[in-house]
């Protein structure tokens, strides 16, 4: 009975705290960048929450009322003067507000940093993450492609491939070979079948029972003519048995710089085909993520780490979209006001603001759905 509880607490327990610990932080990260620039510039800010929905904990410091509230898929930073619905929909106090106090009564640089403060500190973390991955001496790591599951008809399962395969190699290339990047490898895979829709290709598999098999498939073609091999693929990174590796710091900082910007540039990529190809199929929900957040954290504290670096790119490049729910579309009538020199009409930036709000939930509950 103790060996179970044992064994429940460290494959289930743990990595879930891990999980909720590691979401809060990225929340609390986003939500103090607009904090200390708000503060800095002397904008009152009444509250500042962890989490949507009922508070669970308050604590008023200063002018500011800090909560951690029930839901803990969000929060917000209810800035004074700032059309914001996820400040909307809560109480920030009865007590009256002072125009020197308010976001609108600054100066365009001081609203420009506040916008971008959310932004800039998830890149803060995502460049800190990264370089902590390579510090110090570690175990030799390996990252495998996984084959996380098979679409029925795909010419993945056309050509035999099943979940639970591994991907060691394609056309006569290997994976994970001495000084090989494997985002990159993954990144030049997936172009490869994009680029080549109705060819063969050849690949290496160790399958489920481990053994070294060879699949020749034949790609399919999408409506816009890209190829597809129809798997979902997971980047599973397990220790080598007795290796270990090290870095020095400067080594450890290029390398975490190095590899911060190739995630920033592989979310701009996502983000302009989500927009250019009209697809969902590579954007994930709230459920998504928490999920891969979780099978992170069963592989440890650096698989958490390096995931949580990944998911902090993709909030503050995401935050950019010109959406009026989201940092973009704030910055968005910041610059337009900046343009014809006047405020925009506070209707319409609201029923904006709202509309855009309703969509984007929309669009959440729809990703979750899947």
């Amino acid at each position: 009975m103790i060996a179970t509880i044992s064994t429940l607490a460290i494959t289930k327990l743990y990595p879930l705290l891990l999980t909720a610990v590691g979401f809060g932080l990225l929340i609390t990260i986003h939500e103090f960048g607009h904090f200390i620039f708000a503060k800095m510039f002397g904008i009152g800010v009444p509250v500042f929450s962890i989490g949507f929905g009922p508070s669970l904990i308050k604590k008023k410091v200063g002018s500011t009322e800090f909560r951690l509230s029930l839901i803990p898929l969000g929060g917000y930073c209810a800035i004074q003067g700032m059309s914001d619905p996820e400040a909307g929909m809560v109480d920030t106090g009865s007590e009256p507000e002072n125009p020197a106090y308010s976001y609108e009564s600054k100066a365009f640089w001081q609203k420009l940093l506040v916008l971008l403060g959310g932004i800039l500190f998830n890149l803060v973390f995502a460049y800190g993450a990264f370089i902590t991955l390579y510090i110090g001496t570690r175990p030799k790591m390996k990252t495998e492609f996984v084959v996380s599951s098979v679409p029925a008809k795909s010419p993945a399962e056309q050509g035999g491939i099943k979940a639970g395969d591994v991907i060691t190699g394609y056309n006569g290339m290997t994976f994970g070979l001495k000084d090989s990047n494997p985002q990159e490898q993954l990144q030049e895979f997936l172009q490869t079948i994009a680029m080549n829709p109705q060819k063969k290709m050849t690949l290496t598999l160790a399958t489920t029972e481990r053994f070294a098999k060879i699949r020749r498939v034949r790609l399919g073609e999408t409506e816009d003519k890209r190829g597809f091999l129809g798997v979902a693929i997971e980047m599973q990174t397990k220790p080598i048995d007795g290796e270990f590796e090290s870095d020095t710091l400067s080594s450890a900082i290029t390398k975490g710089v190095a590899l911060t910007h190739f995630y920033i540039k592989s979310t701009i990529s996502a983000i302009t085909n989500m927009f250019c190809r009209r697809s969902l199929d590579s954007v994930g929900g709230p459920l998504a993520m928490f999920s891969q957040t979780f099978k992170s954290a069963q592989n440890g504290l650096r698989s958490l780490i390096q995931f949580m670096g990944t998911i902090s790119v993709s909030l503050a490049l995401m935050n950019l979209i010109p959406i009026g729910a989201l940092d973009g579309g704030q910055l968005l009538f910041l610059l337009l006001e900046g343009i014809i020199r006047r405020p925009l009409p506070q209707r319409l930036k609201e029923g904006m603001i709202i509309a855009s709000w309703f969509l984007f939930m929309g669009l959440v509950l729809i990703l979750s759905y899947r």
